[in-house]
């Protein structure tokens, strides 16, 4: 197989581990085999692009992760963040600075008390 396919089979079974599902709930969430998530954890099976897509979003994984392995997970978000305010008009944007940085200096006091 592949580097892309071994790649993408890390980044799946990454994934699944950090949510705490087994294979085989992967499978039943997805309309595939328990053996079809193993293959494609392993890298062992090429895998279609609609049941690519389910396991993604079964996974929430962010897709810059799987096609640009070699960014950070900081440069996919703010990829993300990026086209999320391509889609913003002006007035929108005017509106979410103050928003984002009332909810950072929450965040930021939340971390401190802990």
């Amino acid at each position: 197989m592949s580097d892309f396919s071994v790649i993408l089979g890390r980044q799946i079974r990454k994934a699944r581990k950090e949510r705490g599902i087994t294979q085989l709930q992967l499978a039943d969430q997805t309309g595939l085999t328990e053996r079809t998530i193993s293959k494609v954890e392993q890298g062992a099976e090429n895998i279609t692009f609609d049941n690519l897509v389910e396991i993604v979003r079964r996974l929430d994984l962010n897709p810059w992760l799987i096609f640009y392995p070699d960014q950070s997970h900081r440069e996919a978000v703010s990829r993300d963040l990026q086209t999320f305010l391509d889609e913003c008009d002006d007035d929108e944007i005017a509106m979410l600075i103050p928003m984002c940085r009332k909810a950072l200096r929450v965040l930021r006091e939340d971390a401190a008390s802990k």
